[in-house]
């Protein structure tokens, strides 16, 4: 995930577009998912897609 957002910053990235769904409630219960990280971690819009 911090590579996502560092080629942001990098590429000078105004959105991304991301997919939302997971297989899986209890591993992103446990592990948190890869969307929630993201969400809190960039600081450009994201567009989410379910």
């Amino acid at each position: 995930m911090e590579a996502l957002t560092a080629y942001q910053a990098q590429h000078d990235i105004d959105l991304t577009v991301m997919g939302a769904f997971s297989h899986n409630r209890l591993r992103d219960l446990l592990m948190g998912s890869i969307t929630a990280k993201m969400l809190l971690s960039t600081q450009q819009p994201l567009l989410l897609l379910r």
